[in-house]
């Protein structure tokens, strides 16, 4: 009995030590490991990481840039930098105008020399007086036939800007040789020719901007208009145009008529303006007065650029 408890009693001794490691690693485990507990946070604590306290400099924007510092042009200026020639003003076709005014000339310039040469050896019977009256009527008619003649005169076909670099490579060595001694923007004015004959050039004008006098600007008053008002009057042209183009062609029959009317509208117009020079300016070119149709043909800027180059004068004359 007693070797048996003995026995037993050893048995429970070294089960007891064998599991007393196990024992104490369950012991172990079993703790909560909680987070501020670990190795690896304690070491992030004791050296926390230090925040870049560095910003970058951002230059100061100006809120505004000083006027001095921007550099002025004038318009001449920018005229004179281009390599190119620029277009001021082209007028309109005179055709018309022309062809009015040669003709009255011609039946006015006929009666004179008829009226004249029958009266000035009046026949016999013809009372004293006679002879006087008609040569002073041929001498009215010489006078209208040469108004009339000068109309076509001093017509200015275009005028435009020629920068200096331009001019003196022009194949026209005196022009060149010119140039080199004139100065950087020279306004070029062109006269429409009086008669037709081929193989003559157009008579071209050189002058500098300050030379160039009109009574008056070209450019019209200013009117602002709002988006609205522009997309109306826009819709209203189109409107036009689309009704005119629809009568047209649903009245082919008397286009004939219709056209025939609006050329002798247009002549009548001409004869009008040839005596009364309706729509023409006065354009002073080197104290030389010459004619300017102000009622067609195309400007540049609508007018404003030969504004800004060219003397405004009331009294030209």
């Amino acid at each position: 009995m007693s070797a048996f408890s003995r026995g037993c009693f050893l048995r429970l001794r070294f089960a007891s030590k064998t599991c007393h490691p196990l024992q104490t690693f369950s012991f172990k485990s079993a703790q909560p490991r909680l987070l501020s507990s670990s190795t690896i946070l304690r070491a992030v604590k004791k050296s926390p990481v230090k925040q870049s306290t560095t910003t970058a400099k951002i230059a100061p924007i100006p809120s505004k840039i000083p006027v001095s510092s921007i550099p002025y042009q004038s318009f001449a200026a920018s005229l004179a930098q281009k390599t190119y020639t620029t277009t001021l003003y082209e007028a309109p076709s005179h055709r018309w105008y022309i062809w009015t005014s040669y003709g009255a000339a011609s039946f006015f310039a006929i009666y004179a020399s008829y009226v004249i040469y029958v009266y000035m050896d009046a026949p016999e019977g013809v009372p004293v007086w006679v002879p006087y009256v008609f040569g002073g009527c041929g001498f009215a008619m010489a006078i209208f036939a040469a108004r009339l003649t000068l109309n076509v005169a001093g017509l200015v076909k275009s005028i435009n800007a020629i920068p200096k670099s331009v001019l003196m490579a022009s194949k026209n060595p005196a022009i060149a040789r010119s140039a080199a001694k004139g100065p950087d923007l020279t306004i070029e004015v062109e006269l429409r020719k009086m008669f037709p004959i081929p193989f003559f050039p157009a008579r071209k004008l050189y002058a500098e901007p300050s030379e160039i006098v009109i009574p008056h600007s070209l450019a019209p008053p200013a009117v602002v208009l709002s988006p609205s008002e522009l997309r109306a009057r826009e819709r209203q042209e189109e409107a036009r145009h689309k009704k005119e183009l629809e009568y047209e062609q649903s009245h082919i029959m008397s286009a004939g008529l219709r056209h025939a009317s609006r050329a002798f509208f247009t002549l009548f117009t001409n004869a009008r303006r040839a005596w009364t020079r309706e729509g023409f300016m006065d354009l002073k070119v080197k104290k030389r007065f010459y004619k300017m149709d102000v009622l067609g043909g195309y400007a540049l800027d609508n007018g404003r650029a030969i504004d800004r180059l060219v003397t405004i004068k009331k009294n030209a004359r």
